[in-house]
C-alpha cells in the first residue's frame, strides 16, 4: 500500500488466515491518510478476513470507517460489529452501513461466533 499509516495505541501483527494481520484491543486503530492510492469508492469492494475475540455488551465498534464525519447524516460507509442478544453468549454480528448525505441504509449479517475467522466482502 502506498501512503502513510499512523498507529494510534499497540497496533501490531499477528499470525492471520493469509500471511499477517493487524491485532486491535479496543482502545487502539490504524488510521490511513487520505490519498489517492486509498480512495474507496461506492463501484469499489473490500474484502478480507476478520476474527472478533469479544465485542462490548452494548454498541458497535467500527471495525473498516470510510465516512465523511461532521454531517448528521453521513456520507460514506462502515462496517462494523455488536454482540448479538438475541443469541448466545459470545456472538456477533456484522453491520454495514452506507449513507449519502440524505438518507443511510444498514444490513445485518447472521449470528456469528467469537474467536473464529470470517471471510467479509
Amino acid at each position: 500500500m502506498r501512503g502513510s499509516l499512523e498507529a494510534v495505541g499497540s497496533v501490531g501483527y499477528v499470525p492471520a488466515v493469509v500471511g499477517q494481520g493487524f491485532a486491535f484491543d479496543g482502545s487502539n486503530e490504524l488510521t490511513v491518510a487520505e490519498n489517492a492510492y486509498v480512495n474507496i469508492g461506492y463501484s469499489d469492494s473490500v474484502a478480507g478476513w476478520i476474527r472478533i475475540d469479544q465485542v462490548p455488551a452494548s454498541g458497535e465498534v467500527a471495525i473498516l470507517d470510510k465516512r465523511e464525519p461532521g454531517v448528521s447524516v453521513p456520507v460514506g460507509f462502515v462496517l462494523s460489529a455488536q454482540a448479538d442478544a438475541s443469541s448466545e453468549p459470545q456472538m456477533f454480528t456484522l453491520r454495514f452501513t452506507v449513507g449519502d448525505g440524505n438518507e443511510q441504509f444498514s444490513v445485518d449479517s447472521f449470528p456469528l461466533p467469537t474467536g473464529e475467522f470470517h471471510y467479509v466482502t
